[in-house]
This record gives structure tokens, sequence and C-alpha cells, in this order.
């Protein structure tokens, strides 16, 4: 449904949905992540960045999805541009926190009004493409310890906080086709 979506271009909305489907197609890219990349980061097809968060080294193959979003915002750029317009002061890490922060809020935002426009069950927030993500492999039938790796966390108990809803969700859809 976020695919379909069609806001009007360069809307709040329309940024908010092209970063969402960017995060789910990156692995469940962190925001803050997204904010600090780099064309720079970008080479031969992947995507090379260290996360914020932890610190961890990153490597993530380039879908064609994510290589449509990449195309939207990088036209006219030079390879030490960040790829998307969320960071607009460079070598002033204070003020590039802020801005990130604040754009966090409008990010959230646009997906809250995105989540009542599509009618969607769940809110949409910066953290549901990570969660859609982790929840899609599971539903794929990939371990716990691939999607640990694929979204760098540092044990599986961390991953396993992720799928706990996807586990709910699966024993409720048993318990509806059981009992009809």
């Amino acid at each position: 449904m976020i695919e379909a979506y069609r806001p009007e271009p360069n809307t709040r909305l329309w940024h908010g949905k092209n970063y969402f489907l960017f995060s789910f197609y990156t692995r469940g890219m962190n925001f803050v992540d997204m904010a600090n990349l780099k064309l720079e980061n970008i080479v031969n097809g992947r995507i090379f960045y260290t996360r914020q968060k932890t610190g961890g080294e990153f490597t993530v193959k380039i879908h064609p999805k994510a290589q449509i979003i990449i195309d939207l915002y990088s036209a006219e750029k030079r390879r030490g541009d960040y790829l998307f317009q969320i960071i607009k002061t460079k070598n002033d890490p204070e003020k590039s926190f802020r801005e990130v922060k604040n754009e966090i809020g409008y990010f959230n935002k646009a997906l809250k009004a995105m989540s009542k426009h599509l009618e969607l069950d769940v809110q949409l927030s910066t953290y549901v493409a990570r969660h859609t993500y982790a929840t899609g492999l599971k539903m794929r039938g990939m371990s716990t310890e691939v999607i640990k790796e694929s979204l760098g966390h540092t044990n599986v108990a961390i991953t396993e906080d992720y799928l706990k809803s996807f586990e709910n969700s699966v024993v409720d859809d048993a318990d509806d086709a059981l009992f009809g």
C-alpha cells in the first residue's frame, strides 16, 4: 500500500514515503544513518556506511527499488554531498544533530498522516520499516541468526525482541484458522 501511495511530489508526505521505503529496502536502515549517507557511500551497487548507534560497519546490496530512490535524490549532486535533504549544514556536528532530530519529528508526522490516509492498522514510524524488514525475513523462513546479522544486532536477544510481534500474529492467525 505504501509503494502504491502517490502523494504530491516534493512534499513532506512524498519525502516521508521515500525515506520509509528506502529504509525498508536497505535492511531497515536507521533514519540517522540515512541522514548521514553520502553519495560517496554508494559504490558498485552497494551502500557502505558506519552505523551511528553502534559504530558497526555495514554494506548493503542496492535493490532496484532502492536505486530508484537514490536516483531521485542524487540528481545534480557531487560524491561528497548527502543523499537526502536531511542534513543541510556541513562541518557543524551540533547543528547537524539538531537538523536530524527536527527531521525525525517531521518524518514521523508525515508517516502518521500517511497511516491515517491509507487507513493502516499500524501507525507508521521511523522504526516500523526496520521491524517490517525483520518480520518479512522471518516469515520467509530466515533464521534469527541471519536476521540478527542483517540488522547489525550485537546479540540474538535483541533480534528476538523485534520478532515477538510476528510470533504473536502467527499464533493469532492459527487460532483464527482453527476457530473459524
